[in-house]
């Protein structure tokens, strides 16, 4: 088996991939403790790929994310109020 076509495979794709990685914006960006804070997306994959469902959790608790844009979506979620200062 040769290894430069299969690293340049991998190459090649990992070059790829690393131009959709999408942003999360939280704001405040330092937020309380008990606060509430909006969650936000963008950069969703293009090139005719579409986003139809975004989850996740903050703190535990499920966020609820809606479009805000063809590739943008928001949530709100909470700081806890005996949060310290790293959430997950």
């Amino acid at each position: 088996m040769k290894l430069a076509p299969l690293l340049l495979a991998l190459s090649v794709t990992a070059a790829a991939l690393e131009g959709q990685a999408p942003n999360v914006g939280v704001s405040p960006a330092r937020p309380a403790p008990g606060a509430i804070v909006r969650l936000t997306l963008d950069g969703a994959p293009r090139g005719g790929d579409s986003v139809i469902n975004v989850t996740g959790t903050r703190a535990g608790e499920p966020l609820h994310f809606v479009t805000a844009g063809s590739q943008t979506w928001r949530a709100l979620g909470a700081v806890p109020i005996d949060g310290t200062d790293k959430v997950r």
